[in-house]
């Protein structure tokens, strides 16, 4: 745990040379929801967005200076580079909300509907597109196991057996 105390503080530097995003997915088993928090440099992400945008001026900080929907953009970019399967069976994100807190974003995202989850399969590529040398942090609780782990470009999945 205390890893992850000090990566999080990590997070509160003004400059980073750390290409690192964290996560943490936690099964809310009363309403059969996955839930997501994903917190990433938002400079970073800011990065990656304006080259698939291909917009120099697309600015995460000033969504009202823009005409693009940045809740779709979020989830798209997560479904595209933070994979789950349940059960075997790959599943979509909804985005909740997202705030912009010290420097890095956190979007909190949720799938409605999970049915009891025996596997579960999680990758993390998060900002793989640009950095050779990103880390991505991914911790999770389901039915009272918990796993974490650390992707580089070249990890394999984590995989949870929960039953």
């Amino acid at each position: 745990m205390n890893i992850i105390l000090s990566i999080i503080t990590l997070f509160t530097f003004q400059l980073h040379e750390l290409h690192l995003s964290m996560s943490h997915i936690s099964y809310n088993e009363e309403h059969h929801r996955i839930e997501i928090q994903n917190r990433i440099f938002y400079d970073d992400l800011e990065k990656s967005l304006r080259i698939s945008l291909d917009n120099e001026k697309f600015d995460i900080l000033k969504p009202e200076e823009s005409n693009l929907d940045y809740d779709s953009l979020f989830q798209d970019y997560n479904n595209r580079n933070f994979e789950i399967a349940i059960n075997d069976s790959p599943i979509e994100l909804s985005l909740l909300e997202y705030e912009i807190k010290d420097d890095a974003i956190v979007m909190y995202l949720f799938k409605s509907d999970v049915p009891k989850i025996n596997t579960l399969k999680v990758f993390s590529h998060i900002l793989f597109e640009i950095f050779d040398d990103q880390d991505n942090v991914v911790s999770v609780q389901v039915n009272k196991k918990r796993k974490s782990k650390k992707f580089s470009y070249d990890s394999k999945p984590l995989e949870i057996e929960v039953n």
